[in-house]
């Protein structure tokens, strides 16, 4: 998929997702960062996030106007099921996860072992 120019919502900044952020900003996209945490608490995610130019939405209504998003990647351990994710469903709008594009963009082989 082509990035460049899409508003993407990229919910929960661990680990996992602080990479896939970095990524797409790098691709062009109007990457919006949201977390429950506060700027403080996130500490050198959100410094090294702003500093590549992404937008915030933190603290409690850090799942409002989700639905503005052309894309949207959830944290791993993220419920799907909250009402503000539904309805975002509802719209048309891709829900996906950072393993989603590993294996759009993955050339080798997938193996999965359980």
């Amino acid at each position: 998929m082509n990035w460049a120019g899409k508003e993407i919502s990229v919910v929960g900044l661990g680990k996992s997702n602080l990479a896939l952020a970095r990524y797409l900003v790098r691709k062009g996209a109007a990457v919006t960062a949201r977390d429950q945490k506060s700027a403080e608490e996130l500490g050198t995610a959100f410094r090294e996030l702003a500093a590549l130019g992404a937008r915030f939405c933190l603290g409690p209504g850090y799942l409002d106007e989700l639905t503005d998003a052309d894309a949207i990647f959830l944290t791993p351990g993220m419920r799907k099921n909250l009402p503000q994710i539904e309805a975002a469903r509802r719209e048309g709008i891709p829900i996906l996860s950072e393993i989603n594009l590993f294996f759009e963009l993955c050339r080798a082989p997938i193996i999965g072992i359980t």
